[in-house]
């Protein structure tokens, strides 16, 4: 998958997208099945919350709409290899291992809040 990949979204199907190649990750639903819905929500601790630069609610979350958060946004190096490598083949969930792997990929990186120690695996 090329360096400059992007995650595009179209209708019901999500894919990645480089200079060399389109990529399917599978369907925006079971995208929204794996992360638990149409929006997702960080929580940040008290410390975290009070940095300048994030912007919480009232209970210290950030809740944002995943269609909007994915689309366009760039995926490349050890992210988009991890994903790459799975197959289309739909786990005993019924869904493609690629789609369930790209969902723990994008939880992780969200999770993690910026804390690139939290990603270090991705970038071995």
């Amino acid at each position: 998958m090329s360096k400059q990949a992007h995650i595009r979204v179209e209708d019901e199907s999500v894919f990645l997208s480089g200079e060399d190649r389109r990529l399917d990750l599978g369907s925006l639903s079971d995208l929204y099945d794996l992360v638990g819905g149409e929006s997702y929500t960080i929580e940040y601790d008290e410390r975290a919350a009070s940095a300048p630069w994030v912007e919480t609610d009232d209970d210290r979350t950030f809740t944002f709409e995943v269609r909007e958060a994915i689309d366009g946004l760039p995926f490349g190096g050890g992210y988009a290899e991890r994903v790459a490598d799975a197959s289309m083949e739909q786990t005993e969930s019924g869904v493609p291992e690629r789609t369930e792997v790209f969902a723990d990929v994008l939880m992780q990186i969200w999770d993690s809040k910026g804390n690139p120690e939290e990603l270090a695996e991705f970038h071995e």
